[in-house]
């Protein structure tokens, strides 16, 4: 495209030149002519071939924020959802207040008849004035199989080793409950872990396993 125009206008420009030397001017004047002819030429040529480009806008530097924290402090992760219940039982003419912390269990657990049907387990944590510091295993259909004298389960919190837990049953002798010795120990461990594994012999229904999610325990 660029050789067709400059064809042209070197046609164009020879068309202009040769007639001067007809209209009987003289050379002084076909001279100044030929000048300013050739000025404008220049300019037009320049234009055809080299035409100005738009200025790029120059860019600035994007502004930089001070330093400030991240997103990930900005917005702190949200703690772990827990499913503990929190109670508190008062005696009003002691002036004495029970607390405790209930968690229940993740699965069921089916036994025969009588006890037809799923039972949950529950663990219970339990500070009284007049009991002490209690981890306490509970299920609502069937029997531990233990006595008052004292039995074993077994708890595994996360993917530690397996611990053993001596364990007894409740003052009244209900057999749906038990309650497990070394409390300090239980707890601290249970503060770290999400997830609680507790095994116990049942009468009647042998050897079963209570799962728990005690993640976020605030106790």
């Amino acid at each position: 495209m660029r050789a067709l125009l400059g064809l042209a206008f070197l046609l164009g420009l020879i068309s202009v030149i040769i007639p001067l030397k007809f209209l009987g001017l003289s050379t002084r004047r076909r001279g100044a002519m030929l000048m300013i002819i050739s000025f404008a030429s220049i300019v037009f040529y320049g234009l055809i071939f080299n035409p100005p480009t738009a200025s790029q806008p120059v860019t600035q530097p994007a502004r930089t924020a001070e330093a400030g924290p991240s997103s990930t402090d900005a917005h702190p992760s949200t703690p772990a959802r827990s499913n503990w219940q929190y109670q508190e039982q008062k005696d009003k003419m002691r002036n004495q207040t029970t607390r405790y912390a209930s968690l229940e269990s993740d699965n069921q657990l089916s036994f025969d008849f009588p006890y037809n049907g799923g039972s949950t387990g529950k663990l219970l944590l339990r500070i009284s004035p007049t009991y002490g510091k209690n981890v306490i295993l509970e299920v609502d259909k069937g029997q531990f199989l233990c006595s008052f004298e004292g039995c074993t389960v077994h708890v595994k919190f996360d993917n530690q080793p397996i611990v053993s837990y001596g364990v007894a049953e409740a003052a009244d002798g209900s057999s749906n409950v038990v309650f497990t010795h070394n409390y300090a120990g239980f707890v601290k461990q249970l503060r770290q872990a999400k997830k609680l594994t507790i095994e116990a012999q049942f009468y009647q229904g042998g050897s079963r396993q209570l799962e728990f999610s005690p993640a976020g325990l605030n106790w």
